[in-house]
């Protein structure tokens, strides 16, 4: 790399001219809408040669080599790019580009081998596209082929996730059409170039000629980092590390991939020496328990002041971005986050955080359920000693997906996480978006199926996909599966994650809105029952000891946790003795004002079978209100509100009775009672440890204060 010297020394001017403007991080929006249009947009390219070879034929040079150390003697020519005309409509006229000049050329890495290859667009002047990422304009934009997707949507649905959940960059994204020199070329994601910029990753990129190294640095885990020396950097993680199963596995040097502007030797030298140290502040803090941090400069470690893992780990990461980060990489179980296509940044200018923070998610074909992985949308995948991404060799992982998982104050914050992205609903819109583009696209699609041929045909991109993926036959099954697969997948993590069980509401409060739902005409030859409004569950009711006539006649509930006068779905499922779901009622329920809380008005115990809490005898559950929860002249009456339970032991004890303890972890424990007159203190003292959990007990107190009307445990 050319080595580029300043002759003197820069004044402060010159300091702040060098960068470009700061700016603050995106924030996680859950509102955030792809804008798709009913009618999919067109992109015609028309090359100078006139013919498609220059996107039909190359293959990117590493993958021919590594072709040819397997036999394979093909020698397809390397992409190049290609002088361009490029026009886009989108069917109302509101982005229309006409015959603007651009270069083309394939981009990719083993994905160029397929048939249908991705491309880079390179505009000779800034351009924006399709009113995408605020309208904002770039010379460069890409074009993923999402060949081996038939479904068309996990790059699509990944990103759309990363926007509603994660702070930080995450690409804007349109399905298009392409044609080439009038030719129909397929169906396309349209998407954004991962890059440093003032509407990208916000980190500052210094001035031409400006090598000193307080700039910002975009950076991707990479296994291909080989094939451009010259941004390529090692980082020595050199650890060994436990997954969350608790297996060991040995983190070698790994390389990375410089994706940000640098000038010279030393900046490059400044991030590789920066990443470098951050992974021993990170390890020491959290498997030795020893605290480092950096010196203001960045150059040195010193003795940290910090107290715990946690705190020392914050002075060198962005919190929020790991956890998003873990959290979606759990969500959509990519197989690359092993190897590649994993993105950091860091702000090193004189006003940056001087933090890693992980943003710019990317590259999903292979994920959800697409390859042979976690087809069945359960288990644990971002922190587990994995296979490689054709599961030849399990020996990989993703170290800081992999580091901080054994902690038990990060499986809090991404229980916490969790819980506020559930709130969102977020899996009612990616479903919602798959649905728009497979009946909206449907033609389009068809057409890119008849041109390419490829689905139902494994065997074009090498076998790699899982055995349903595989079967196959159209887009809508494709879009079918992976519909089928998100369910499953926010459903299992829910089921682990959730902990959003129990809640201590103050029953006569006035200022509750809620709704008290009946039920009639109930199948009686049922084992057990449970209500969800908006995908919540609010109520459940298992037969035990008692007779089904008996249960099918509890059937009030409330909801508290509503606004007067907005619409809440209602469901009720059924089970047989086999926990099978035989059947499943909805009805849409209108909120009204009033006191809508409910109560457990008897002394309930319990026990966990199959991951769920049962009573014994059934709870009495009452809509509050001050008369009914009168007792013994208490002011106010407490209640512990159940929501989905799946500890394997849980003890506590409300209004002076105590509980019995429920020991499926061969541990007692105990909790504190409760007590509501005015002048006492509310005081709740809640030991349980949620199923197949490996952190621990866990030691939650909540002290009233007369300003609280609801307690959450989280």
């Amino acid at each position: 790399m050319k080595k580029i010297f300043l002759t003197g020394i820069l004044s402060m001017t010159m300091l702040l001219a060098a960068f470009s403007e700061a700016r603050t991080v995106r924030q996680p929006d859950p509102d955030f809408s792809p804008n798709f249009q009913a009618k999919i947009p067109v992109i015609k390219i028309t090359s100078e040669s006139g013919n498609n070879d220059f996107i039909a034929k190359p293959v990117a040079a590493h993958v021919t080599e590594s072709r040819k150390s397997w036999g394979d003697i093909r020698d397809d020519p390397a992409p190049k790019n290609e002088q361009c005309k490029i026009t886009v409509s989108d069917g109302i006229k509101t982005h229309a580009l006409t015959n603007v000049e651009a270069k083309v050329k394939v981009r990719g890495n083993w994905t160029t081998s397929y048939d249908k290859k991705s491309l880079r667009i390179r505009f000779s002047e800034k351009q924006s596209m399709l009113g995408m990422n605020n309208d904002t304009q770039n010379r460069d934009w890409v074009l993923l082929a999402v060949y081996k997707d038939w479904s068309f949507m996990r790059d699509a649905t990944a990103l759309y996730l990363a926007h509603m959940i994660a702070p930080g960059y995450a690409s804007d994204f349109r399905l298009v059409e392409v044609h080439v020199n009038k030719k129909f070329w397929g169906v396309y994601l349209l998407t954004e170039l991962q890059e440093t910029g003032k509407d990208k990753v916000n980190i500052p990129e210094p001035k031409k000629d400006y090598d000193g190294t307080d700039i910002g640095y975009l950076v991707e885990y990479d296994s291909y980092a080989y094939t451009d020396e010259e941004t390529a950097i090692y980082v020595k993680h050199d650890s060994v590390l436990k997954d969350i199963n608790g297996d060991r596995i040995d983190v070698s040097t790994l390389p990375y991939t410089i994706k940000s502007k640098v000038t010279n030797d030393s900046q490059k030298s400044k991030i590789n020496d920066y990443l470098n140290k951050a992974w021993k502040i990170c390890y020491e803090a959290v498997v030795n328990n020893n605290y480092l941090e950096f010196d203001p400069k960045c150059e040195n470690l010193v003795k940290s002041s910090a107290k715990n893992a946690y705190d020392c780990v914050s002075k060198v990461i962005d919190m929020e971005s790991l956890v998003a980060t873990y959290i979606l990489s759990e969500a959509v179980v990519d197989p690359d986050l092993y190897l590649t296509s994993f993105y950091l940044s860091v702000d090193l200018s004189p006003d940056g955080d001087k933090k890693i923070r992980f943003e710019a998610p990317w590259d999903f074909d292979s994920s959800m359920g697409n390859k042979r992985f976690n087809e069945d949308g359960k288990g644990l995948f971002a922190a587990v000693k994995e296979w490689d991404v054709n599961k030849y060799e399990q020996k990989f992982c993703n170290p800081w997906m992999m580091l901080f998982v054994n902690s038990d104050w990060f499986q809090k914050e991404v229980r916490s996480k969790w819980n506020d992205i559930e709130e969102t609903q977020p899996l009612n819109k990616l479903l919602s978006l798959i649905d728009f583009a497979t009946t909206k696209y449907a033609k389009s699609f068809k057409a890119d199926t008849k041109l390419w041929n490829n689905i139902g045909n494994n065997e074009l991109v090498g076998n790699e996909l899982c055995d349903e993926a595989a079967a196959c036959k159209s887009q809508q099954d494709a879009a079918k599966y992976l519909k089928k697969w998100l369910s499953a997948r926010f459903a299992y993590l829910d089921s682990i994650w959730s902990n959003k069980d129990l809640r201590i509401s103050k029953v006569n409060d006035s200022s509750y809105k809620g709704i008290k739902l009946k039920f009639k005409n109930l199948p009686k030859d049922i084992h057990a029952r449970r209500v969800f409004i908006n995908g919540n569950e609010v109520g459940f009711h298992h037969t035990g000891d008692e007779s089904a006539k008996k249960f099918v006649k509890q059937t009030d509930y409330a909801y508290p946790y509503t606004e007067a006068g907005k619409s809440y779905k209602v469901e009720v499922a059924y089970y047989n003795t086999n926990w099978e779901e035989i059947n499943r009622a909805a009805l849409m329920v209108t909120a009204t004002s009033g006191k809508g809380d409910f109560y457990i008005a008897n002394n309930p115990s319990w026990s966990v079978k199959n991951g769920v809490l049962i009573f014994s005898p059934e709870p009495d559950i009452r809509i509050g209100s001050k008369k009914a929860a009168d007792k013994d002249n208490w002011d106010e009456f407490y209640v512990l509100e159940m929501k989905k339970a799946n500890y394997e032991f849980l003890s506590w004890n409300y209004l002076g009775a105590s509980c019995n303890n429920v020991d499926l972890a061969g541990k007692n424990s105990f909790g504190q009672d409760i007590v509501s007159d005015k002048s006492a203190e509310l005081r709740i003292q809640l030991y349980y440890c949620v199923k197949n959990d490996k952190y621990g007990d866990y030691h939650l107190m909540v002290q009233h204060e007369s300003s609280s009307k609801t307690f959450k445990i989280q």
